[in-house]
């Protein structure tokens, strides 16, 4: 029986959209992050070069989200459709083009949702840490006994954030998973703002 040769080749197109977005991030670091954290460490009395780092920033961060979405599309028309590399990321660019509101309100609501979760995430952890801790300075008089606790505690703390990390990581996965399967769906989608706009404002949503 001939080699199955279909998960390399699609190894190698997530490989190529992994780097550009790779490439992207790093390069909106270099260019722009570090150059702002230089000036505001230095403290120095630069305004014509902080205003064009600025206005750099937020050129580039509509450049950046974009390659960033076209490849997580990407992503999904290898994995789903067996696209290679070149036709993922065009078609994943496309999808982002046609559909960059949804995706933008989408990626807000998730990343509130994060943020969200890992505040109630760490109160948890917190919490369980707490009596481990409490129990520890109590028996502070037996070294054994408070390096038991505290030992103990750490474990079960960082066991809770693995789990919960690795949950919402599924979780997340499978958000954005659900958001590329109904874009490329034949049902059109809509967002929310043209929803509310079509429903009060039904000139300037057709």
């Amino acid at each position: 029986m001939a080699p199955n040769n279909s998960g390399l080749d699609r190894f190698w197109s997530l490989l190529g959209l992994n780097i550009v977005n790779s490439l992207i991030g790093y390069f909106f670091l270099v260019m722009v992050i570090k150059p702002l954290v230089e000036i505001a460490a230095l403290n120095t009395n630069l305004p014509y070069y902080f205003l064009i780092t600025v206005v750099i920033f937020f050129l580039l961060i509509p450049i950046v989200i974009a390659i960033s979405f076209a490849t997580r599309y990407g992503v999904g028309y290898v994995m789903i459709y067996k696209q290679p590399f070149k036709t993922a990321f065009n078609n994943g660019w496309e999808l982002f083009r046609i559909n960059w509101l949804i995706t933008v309100e989408s990626a807000l609501a998730i990343m509130l949702t994060t943020i969200l979760y890992f505040i109630i995430m760490f109160a948890v952890v917190a919490i369980v840490f707490a009596p481990f801790l409490i129990l520890a300075y109590m028996l502070a008089v037996n070294l054994t006994m408070f390096q038991v606790f505290i030992v103990l505690g750490a474990i079960i703390s960082i066991i809770l954030l693995l789990l919960g990390t690795a949950f919402y990581g599924a979780y997340y996965n499978l958000l954005w998973s659900y958001i590329f399967l109904r874009l490329t769906s034949r049902t059109p989608s809509y967002s929310k703002i043209h929803r509310l706009a079509h429903k009060h404002l039904p000139s300037l949503a057709r």
